[in-house]
């Protein structure tokens, strides 16, 4: 089941946050994140989006969407990896880099 519920389930898990940290991250009370969890009651729109942010989740992938759980941009392990490539990248020689940057220009021009 890929709901919000087990979703939202799952990211605490992960995240090793209980419900209560969730509470208070959220100015809530414990009882309201049980019911979101439980399927009791369900997050607004805008309550959703907070608690993305919040827990630094795709807020597709909290609703249940087939997409990647994280958000590039502010993943701790992806920061972790860009800062890796850069440094590997600061160790080539000047010929190589361009190469390197040619590569990569590439690639973000197939994303637009």
């Amino acid at each position: 089941m890929n709901n919000f519920q087990s979703r939202l389930k799952r990211i605490l898990e992960i995240k090793e946050i209980s419900q209560s940290d969730l509470a208070k991250l959220m100015n809530t009370q414990r009882s309201t994140v049980s019911q979101w969890i439980s399927g009791r009651n369900t997050a607004s729109a805008i309550t959703s989006l907070e608690i993305a942010k919040k827990l630094d989740v795709n807020l597709l992938w909290l609703l249940g969407e087939d997409v990647p759980l994280s958000n590039y941009s502010s993943s701790v392990n992806n920061k972790a990896c860009d800062n890796k490539i850069i440094n590997r990248i600061a160790q080539l020689h000047e010929e190589d880099k361009k190469r390197v940057q040619g590569y990569i220009d590439g690639l973000v021009s197939s994303y637009k």
